[in-house]
């Protein structure tokens, strides 16, 4: 449960700049900063306890979608885990200074999100 709940305050705080990068949200550099600074803290919190070996899909149905691959190559795991936090926080340096930056930085962003999705889970939606 509480891996879910990580997942769903990164996708809201996500969800907040990506609006704003999709023009369907006013940019507005405050909330942007709050969000970056937000996905930075929820990246960065121990994943020991949230990931225990066991708790994947084959062993837990569709309670989660995490693939039991993560465990097989956890170090790995590790390390998307700490690019995905080093991207963040180079997002969070430009995040507030204007639209423009903030735009360009939210690619790499989502492709860092989707290097471990794309390997570590059982489905997208």
């Amino acid at each position: 449960h509480a891996r879910q709940a990580q997942m769903d305050l990164f996708a809201w705080n996500l969800g907040q700049v990506g609006a704003m990068a999709k023009g369907q949200a006013e940019y507005d550099a405050e909330a942007a900063t709050a969000a970056a600074e937000n996905l930075v803290a929820i990246a960065s919190l121990s994943p020991d306890p949230m990931w225990p070996e066991g708790s994947d899909s084959t062993a837990l149905g569709d309670a989660t979608d995490a693939k039991a691959a993560i465990w097989k190559d956890y170090p790995a795991f590790l390390d998307k885990r700490e690019h995905l936090i080093t991207t963040l926080a180079s997002f969070l340096d430009v995040a507030g200074t204007g639209l423009g930056p903030m735009k360009a930085a939210i690619g790499d962003v989502g492709k860092a999100c989707g290097a471990c999705h794309k390997e570590y889970r059982e489905k997208d939606d």
